[in-house]
């Protein structure tokens, strides 16, 4: 099963539900101009007095009049309170430690992480990350405002770096005025001859069972660039969520994002945005009610017209009739550094994680030196509000509390809220099998080219006995919760909880399953995480059977970025791993003969 954001991405099932879900908030719906009758709603009153003009704006406030095409600004992402600031050239370091305890004993893996911040030019992007490839897609938008609004959805044109309108077989360059991601969301611009703009209903007066047309432009790789009006009803309406997302048995499909969804008078009930598909399920798409098209128009002080329910219902074709001149489509590429989309910075990294053992009845923490470290280096693309574009680190923070790469990086929201929520998919490995083989060491290959020190030192003077795994991966599903607890100075606590939870096509238990709290400093001066503390647990089914483990994690910013020395480790105290002595020695332990 998947859902579509119809203009371009398709995510699974689980992670639909999830952002269905989070559609919900408690703001209030009913916008002031959007009761019934006839008439112009969000009349334009200027700012009162100390009020900073809304950015960007539509109108001028000096006149009260809507600014021209030529200059309306474009949206663009604004700074926030929590933000990194990914400065070229600055260096810094993390001190990490995890731990899980088992039964006599607590495993813990220690280290660091640096990282680096690099100029993100194209050139170097493109050495260390790859080419960044531009890709076309399609959508609907429509006339909201005869000046040249038009409304479509946010997942349409965030990232466009060129956004083409086809509108009565004319086409325009269009501007992103505004993006509202919570609701997916966008309102566009073209310099066009006035537009027929289509009149808005109060979305809470739609009623279940309701007929609706869904108006666009769908796969239009295959049914061509005409206009399509599907028939339908509101088939669902969560009463429990306060946006009443709406759902639609009418045919929706990929290509009809952001196109309208009107009532059998013509009035505009609400947005196409989302399509939920799969075996044995038949269609069902989703629409944002027309109030958010409201409430992003008053916004931005535009005046719309509101419908006038008075009017009478309309035969199908003099309903198409009435519609389509104020429907356009939308062809949409999208870039690097596309509207919308904040600016990559690039990081370099290189961790290094050690092993250490602690068992009861011993005193003192004790390395393990014949486990191998985790030992991880490449690249980062990450916006300022720390998503993540480009990884190619490999390893985990052991027991998968956190990947090694990412480590002193959190998810921070994109505008000033108390409150964020974080969804992502994860692959956690389960250990099948194993296998030991022997491992030469660098005088192997001198020794077997001696005939007399080739029979009698086969694999070298220093071999060793290594373990080769195989390992099963399963998917996992990542939900993490934010909310800001206090603030200080330039410090802001931030209480974190987390749940990972691998997913199996069998239903049954999942494999592993780790919960827990985390308390987070961000340093608004500096733009980073200056620590993590994590403390929960982890559920391991193996054989039958679970087991419940104490976890626990740590991530501190170091005061200076030191580069580590030859072996790897950082040089400054603060890094250094904890005091260690020689593994007592313990009897039953057999030696091995690799003689032979």
């Amino acid at each position: 099963m998947n859902i579509c954001l119809l203009g371009r991405y398709r995510v699974s099932m689980l992670l639909a539900l999830v952002w269905i879900a989070a559609a919900g908030c408690s703001e209030d719906l009913s916008s002031p101009n959007a009761s019934g009758g006839a008439g112009q709603g969000a009349r334009w009153t200027p700012p009162t007095q100390g009020e900073a003009p809304q950015s960007p704006v539509s109108v001028d406030y000096s006149t009260g009049k809507v600014v021209s095409f030529a200059d309306q600004r474009t949206y663009e992402v604004k700074p926030t309170e929590l933000q990194y600031r990914l400065k070229p050239g600055s260096k810094f370091s993390y001190r990490v430690e995890s731990s899980i305890k088992l039964p006599g004993k607590e495993k813990m893996m220690n280290g660091f992480l640096n990282y680096e911040v690099l100029t993100p030019s194209p050139d170097r992007i493109e050495k260390h990350v790859g080419a960044i490839e531009q890709t076309k897609s399609t959508g609907t938008a429509f006339a909201v405002h005869a000046d040249g609004f038009l409304v479509t959805c946010a997942h349409v044109v965030e990232g466009a770096i060129e956004i083409k309108a086809k509108l009565d077989g004319r086409h325009y360059a269009a501007k992103v005025v505004d993006i509202d991601r919570k609701h997916d969301l966008a309102l566009i611009r073209i310099d066009a001859p006035p537009l027929t703009p289509i009149p808005l209903i109060d979305s809470n007066e739609v009623q279940l069972a309701e007929e609706v047309r869904v108006v666009g432009f769908p796969l239009t790789d295959v049914l061509g660039d005409s206009l399509k009006i599907s028939r339908g009803t509101v088939s669902g309406i969560d009463k429990e969520q306060a946006d009443r997302v709406f759902q639609l048995d009418a045919g929706v499909n990929p290509g009809n994002s952001g196109g309208p969804v009107v009532t059998e008078k013509g009035h505009l009930a609400g947005v196409a945005s989302s399509l939920l598909s799969g075996d044995g399920l038949s269609n069902v798409g989703f629409a944002v009610p027309a109030n958010r098209v409201a409430n992003m128009l008053d916004k931005q002080k535009l005046p719309y017209q509101k419908a006038d329910t008075t009017e009478p219902y309309l035969r199908g074709p003099d309903l198409a009739k009435r519609i389509t001149p104020s429907v356009a489509l939308l062809n949409v590429t999208v870039g690097a550094n596309g509207v919308g989309i904040a600016d990559d910075g690039l990081l370099s990294f290189y961790g290094k994680l050690e092993l250490f053992e602690k068992r009861e009845g011993w005193s003192g923490i004790f390395k393990i030196s014949d486990a191998e470290p985790v030992v991880d280096r490449g690249h980062l693309l990450i916006k300022p509000f720390g998503e993540v574009s480009f990884n190619n680190g490999e390893h985990f923070v052991p027991p998968f509390v956190a990947i090694l790469s990412t480590a002193g990086l959190e998810r921070l929201p994109d505008s000033d809220v108390e409150e964020w929520d974080f969804t992502d998919v994860r692959i956690v490995p389960q250990k099948k099998d194993s296998k030991f083989v022997i491992e030469e060491d660098e005088f192997a290959g001198f020794m077997k080219n001696d005939p007399y020190l080739g029979k009698h030192f086969r694999f070298g003077l220093r071999p060793k006995l290594k373990e080769v795994a195989s390992y099963v991966y399963h998917p996992a599903i990542e939900h993490a919760s934010y909310r800001i607890s206090s603030r200080s100075g330039d410090e802001v606590e931030i209480k974190k909880t987390c749940e990972l939870t691998t997913v199996h096509e069998d239903q049954r238990t999942p494999f592993y399953h780790l919960k827990g709290e985390s308390t987070i400093v961000f340093d608004k001066k500096a733009g980073r995480v200056k620590s993590i503390q994590f403390d929960g647990t982890v559920d391991i089914a193996a054989d039958g059977e679970i087991a419940s483990l104490p976890v626990s994690y740590k991530c501190t910013l170091g005061s200076d970025y030191v580069p580590p020395d030859r072996t790897g480790q950082p040089k400054f105290d603060m890094n250094a791993p904890p005091s260690t002595e020689p593994l007592p020695k313990i009897d039953g332990l057999t030696k091995l003969d690799l003689s032979s």
